[in-house]
């Protein structure tokens, strides 16, 4: 296998997690937990996104149905010990360490990513190792089994900054695929971390993430970017710290 970066790893490691979980089973008997942070790979291209949720809150197996949260953390500088649900910078060995089985249920569960800029890095990045998406695009309805991506600027022409207009297309898209897709995710881009609309952002994605679980639908999470500007990263990384400790 081609060496991928760590944001590509981390993710694919999440998406196995939350594909295999889907289908309710695991050759390891471990959580089904997974969330992707990708909040130190910035520091080396600039920006970078990752996480991953099952169907209910939490880090730990405590929901009725079964299902779970999780997150990929890429880490950041200095970055705690992983937690558990977290596949942080041993997100490459992890993923190269999982059975073939697993890592190709990656390529068989219906799954919607919706991105801009730094997610094209991970389609790219997921392509060059034997798993690429499949193309989505503006009013598709349905989707193809596997990987299916598609980015915010066409599929509903908003630009980064944007982070409500983000997910009112977040919410016709997943009512649009909500009875084909198993695993559905969406990034957030590093100008839409403000501080001046965090909080009103961070309540509008709990309630989005809670109707998506409510469709019996598993979740990745996916933190936002950071970038070379140490004075710009309060935001997102609070927003990452927040996604790790809600979900």
């Amino acid at each position: 296998m081609k060496r991928m970066p760590l944001f590509c790893g981390a993710v694919l490691v999440g998406l196995a997690l939350s594909t295999v979980a889907a289908c309710g089973s695991s050759s390891k008997g471990s959580k089904s937990d997974a969330t992707t942070d990708g909040s130190s790979d910035g520091a080396a291209d600039g920006n970078a996104d990752g996480a991953s949720d099952g169907s209910s809150d939490g880090t730990s197996d405590g929901s009725s149905d079964g299902s779970t949260d999780g997150a990929t953390d890429g880490g950041n500088p200095g970055a705690e010990p992983a937690e558990p649900g977290v596949v942080g910078p041993d997100g490459i060995t992890a993923w190269d360490a999982l059975p073939e089985a697993e890592q190709g249920v990656v390529r068989t569960v219906p799954t919607v990513y919706l991105h801009q800029s730094v997610g094209q890095d991970l389609e790219d990045g997921c392509a060059a190792n034997g798993f690429s998406f499949e193309y989505f695009g503006p009013n598709q309805a349905t989707i193809a089994a596997g990987l299916n991506g598609g980015i915010f600027a066409d599929v509903g022409s908003v630009p980064n900054g944007e982070p409500f207009q983000k997910m009112q297309v977040v919410r016709d898209v997943f009512a649009a695929v909500k009875d084909q897709v198993r695993v559905f995710s969406f990034s957030f881009g590093y100008a839409d971390m403000r501080d001046e609309d965090l909080a009103a952002v961070q309540a509008e994605y709990e309630k989005l993430v809670g109707e998506v679980k409510a469709a019996g639908v598993r979740f990745l999470h996916v933190t936002p970017p950071v970038v070379f500007s140490p004075e710009e990263n309060p935001p997102k990384m609070a927003m990452r710290t927040w996604m790790l400790e809600t979900f």
